[in-house]
């Protein structure tokens, strides 16, 4: 191929030159957002700071793309956690207070799987 006697048949994307650094994005105010849609106890707000940190990662150019795929990662696990305690508070608010059962007699379980059994 250097000496021009065959044609060169690779991707031309496939060439060693570097790929290009795409500049630092600013980061979304998500974390505000969060803030302001949510009532937040203490260790959703640590979580939401985690979180913004991650994405704040993500989106630094600067750092190695392992590092900001890691983040991302990071966040995408943050935010499940998060909404998983943010369901449960809305839940409990929705839920309507248990009503108190009678007390009743217990039968044997056994007795599901053998009517002899008394």
């Amino acid at each position: 191929m250097d000496a021009g006697r065959l044609t060169d048949t690779r991707d031309p994307r496939e060439s060693d030159a570097p790929v290009p650094v795409v500049p630092a994005l600013e980061a979304p105010a998500w974390a505000a957002a969060i803030r302001a849609a949510y009532p937040l106890d203490a260790t959703d707000a640590q979580l939401v700071d985690l979180a913004d940190l991650a994405l704040t990662i993500t989106h630094n150019a600067a750092e190695a793309p392992s590092v900001r795929l890691a983040a991302a990662g990071r966040f995408q696990s943050l935010v499940k956690q998060l909404a998983t305690r943010i369901r449960a508070t809305a839940e409990e608010e929705r839920a309507p207070a248990p009503t108190p059962q009678a007390a009743t007699a217990r039968a044997d379980p056994r007795a599901l799987l053998n009517p002899t059994i008394q």
